[in-house]
């Protein structure tokens, strides 16, 4: 016996479509989410270093890592280094800001239209967009 509230409903190639792109967006999202928390780590760390660098001495050199290597280079190169990081970093921050807000945006119109055209036959709940 079947319950009141279901009801076949017969979905299209283009709704499929749909959600198969709403699956890959809400993937691509987790993807973004742990980058930004990469990144925002990072950018902690390097705010770390810039206020360990104010403390030194200025005629002292400073030791920087390259790679796996630290090298000694004076205090100017190593502030202008940290300052040119910490910019390159903040800019992909913001970027990776930007494609989480238009994922979000374009994952709740799917969800939108998927739940217009297939009601209560489908769940696209995720934390990325509002409940219905």
């Amino acid at each position: 016996m079947a319950s009141a509230g279901s009801s076949k409903v017969s979905v299209t190639w283009e709704d499929q479509q749909n959600i198969n792109k709403f699956s890959n967006l809400y993937s691509r999202l987790g993807d973004i989410e742990q980058e930004l928390k990469e990144q925002k780590k990072l950018l902690d760390n390097l705010d770390d270093a810039s206020a360990e660098l104010m403390l030194a001495d200025d005629d002292e050199p400073v030791r920087m890592r390259v790679g796996e290597c630290f090298w000694g280079i004076d205090k100017t190169a190593a502030e202008e280094k940290l300052e040119a990081l910490t910019e390159e970093a903040q800019q992909h921050y913001r970027q990776l800001e930007q494609q989480m807000a238009d994922g979000q945006q374009q994952l709740g119109e799917l969800r939108t239209q998927l739940y217009a055209r297939l009601g209560d036959s489908i769940n696209l709940d995720t934390p990325y967009t509002e409940s219905k």
